[in-house]
């Protein structure tokens, strides 16, 4: 037979030291999803931008190349500009670009296009891409 003593079960002081542990291991877990999500919205903007960068360069680089021709030796032709609001669903905020082609060589045998991209996130904070997306246009008719 076996004798019931008087302290069996946890004390007061574990319980509130147990729920203590759990509590703090549940605000680590809750403020990890927060860090994550964000981290995962900011990836999705950074693979958005790189995409919408590439086409904006692709338009350039599909071009006639008469019009490349016309660009003078020794001028950069530069476009910039701002996305308008309704076009894109990902950005609650502005959407920059710039865009230049540069003529190489005299008469021009190739040029470079270049495109940046800056945009705001959803905290406000301005952000671009690492490295301008740049594209060398040869002088063939494709």
């Amino acid at each position: 037979m076996r004798r019931k003593q008087g302290n069996e079960g946890f004390t007061l002081v574990e319980v509130l030291l147990a729920s203590a542990v759990a509590l703090l291991i549940f605000l680590v877990m809750f403020e990890a999803l927060f860090f994550a999500r964000r981290v995962a919205a900011e990836n999705k903007l950074r693979l958005a931008a790189d995409s919408l960068a590439y086409d904006l360069t692709v338009e350039l680089f599909n071009r006639e190349l008469s019009w490349f021709e016309k660009l003078n030796v020794s001028d950069v032709w530069e476009d910039g500009g701002e996305l308008p609001q309704g076009t894109n669903t990902l950005w609650a905020g502005e959407v920059t670009y710039q865009r230049s082609v540069l003529p190489q060589g005299s008469p021009a045998t190739n040029w470079i296009v270049t495109t940046s991209l800056q945009w705001t996130d959803a905290y406000g904070r301005w952000h671009n891409l690492p490295q301008p997306l740049v594209v060398y246009r040869q002088r063939n008719n494709r």
